[in-house]
């Protein structure tokens, strides 16, 4: 599937400088229309997708792109954030189609994957996207959540900045939404099973999310 791309590599210092692009995800129409009138392009869209983050997680290969590659991987991952978690909780009408079905779940699996490998910093996600990464993940990943949030679960690649804890920023964001009338019934459920999702270790998070200052916040 890699072969579509058109791959530069060039050496730099004894290092492999990979140019990989990857095209953002279509956006909620663009797929309804590919789905309708050529989902056999959708389909392939998918594998190749599939396919670049295979590729990405295979050896160091995620460490070695170049970094207008990296600002490309970071925005397909904001746009996939989005579009994936704004689908959460509704009824959409896109039509059942089994291999789509399955290569959307290897490709939901394989971004997960490389998030943990590289951590929220290296990728840029907070804000608004680490709400959205929270709300396509924490239901079956408890743990690995609560990990990238708190900087618990440590990256993977070879990276000198260090994990900071995000429960401040997530407690803010929520914030907002509840002040700005936003806050859904979706982002309840997230919340819960962020805060009480049953967990293969002791769970502290929720005991440290609510600091007094958060819950004054929210009386407030």
């Amino acid at each position: 599937m890699l072969s579509r791309y058109n791959r530069v590599i060039e050496i730099n210092g004894g290092n492999a400088d990979i140019s990989l692009p990857i095209v953002k995800f279509p956006p909620f129409k663009l797929r309804a229309q590919l789905i309708e009138k050529d989902p056999v392009v959708w389909l392939h869209l998918i594998e190749t997708y599939v396919a670049y983050f295979e590729y990405l997680m295979q050896g160091a290969n995620v460490e070695l792109l170049d970094e207008s590659t990296l600002d490309h991987l970071r925005l397909f991952l904001r746009t996939y954030l989005h579009e994936i978690a704004d689908e959460e909780g509704k009824l959409l009408s896109l039509g059942i189609n089994h291999d789509v079905s399955e290569q959307l779940y290897l490709l939901k699996g394989w971004i997960f994957s490389l998030i943990k490998k590289c951590g929220l910093l290296h990728l840029q996600i907070f804000g608004d996207s680490l709400w959205n990464l929270i709300k396509v993940y924490v239901r079956r990943n408890p743990d690995s959540i609560r990990g990238l949030i708190d900087g618990s679960l440590k990256p993977r690649i070879n990276t000198q900045r260090v994990q900071l804890d995000k429960s401040y920023q997530v407690q803010q964001h929520l914030k907002q939404l509840i002040e700005s009338g936003k806050f859904k019934r979706i982002d309840l459920r997230c919340v819960e099973d962020l805060l009480s999702a049953k967990s293969m270790q002791p769970n502290k998070f929720a005991e440290n999310f609510f600091t007094a200052n958060w819950i004054e916040i929210l009386e407030a």
